[in-house]
């Protein structure tokens, strides 16, 4: 793919914490689906990175990049700083003690406990005990 079209694919996805991405795992899904889609070498990618990023999250890049860190452990450390979804004990403490309000109905209380259960098993192998417990089959 040109350098044009790879330069619109990773502008257009989002800037970090922009108001179309609110979650550093959210960019960081977007930014790895601009680059599967441009095919770039690991310091193309980087580059893009670069042009994608901004304030805090910015300076921790160039800092991780002048490391010599690997993209991997970049994007899992930007992960780190920036990850702003609720803890998996916090989710598995909200969860013990949840207790559905009068004033919501069957579906939001429903979504608000997969939610917590979905957060909770991310911890959990991806093998079947992650897909019993995503079915509720086990507690």
């Amino acid at each position: 793919m040109n350098s044009a079209l790879c330069r619109l694919a990773f502008c257009c996805s989002a800037h970090f914490f922009s108001a179309l991405c609110q979650c550093a795992i959210e960019f960081l899904g977007l930014m790895t689906s601009a680059q599967m889609t441009c095919l770039l070498s690991r310091a193309k990618f980087l580059e893009m990175l670069k042009m994608t990023t901004t304030g805090k999250a910015h300076q921790l890049l160039l800092g991780f990049i002048a490391n010599g860190d690997s993209v991997e452990a970049i994007c899992h450390n930007l992960a780190l700083h920036f990850d702003t979804r609720l803890s998996i004990p916090d989710a598995k403490k909200a969860l013990s003690s949840y207790k559905a309000m009068k004033n919501h109905n069957f579906a939001e209380v429903a979504s608000h406990i997969m939610h917590l259960a979905s957060r909770i098993s991310s911890e959990m192998p991806t093998e079947s005990s992650r897909a019993a417990l995503n079915s509720l089959e086990i507690y």
